[in-house]
């Protein structure tokens, strides 16, 4: 099938299109995040990491941590208060500014949150998820994604 658009038309996509295809620049969150440091200062547990996986191109930066730690003091919910609240000393640091903050749970006992930023014209979500086991254990997975608006 053959369509035929008139060259103005075919000028400005483009245009459009090329525009688009600058390198983004990231705000340093995704990487800043992408460390066990916070979450160990969050509260005294023993942790290890189950895994991590990290994707970015010229417009997109994503990464993924997966925790499992074991508490030994104060509970899961606990922990991922002060997590939330590291996470969030983080994104402002870099000069982000906050445009949603999201939590499941109560302030003092959180089990997901969640908080999308902008920085320049860098777009990004941070989103936490955890899941209680037996004697003490909670598994924590940490996304990030930026993209540039």
């Amino acid at each position: 099938m053959f369509v035929n658009l008139n060259k103005p038309i075919l000028a400005m996509m483009l245009a459009s299109l090329l525009a688009g295809c600058g390198r983004m620049t990231t705000s340093g969150i995704p990487k800043a995040l992408d460390t066990d440091a916070l979450i160990i200062a969050a509260q005294g547990i023993s942790l290890r990491t189950n895994g991590e996986d990290v994707f970015s191109d010229s417009r997109h930066v994503a990464t993924k941590r997966r925790f499992s730690a074991k508490i030994s003091s104060g509970t899961s919910g606990q922990l991922l208060a002060a997590y939330r609240q590291k996470v969030m000393e983080t994104i402002i640091s870099t000069g982000a500014e906050l445009q949603r903050a999201s939590i499941w749970g109560f302030p003092d006992d959180v089990r997901e949150f969640s908080y999308s930023y902008t920085w320049g014209r860098t777009e990004g979500i941070v989103s936490v998820d955890s899941f209680s086991g037996t004697n003490g254990q909670v598994q924590i997975v940490s996304f990030c994604y930026e993209h540039s608006r």
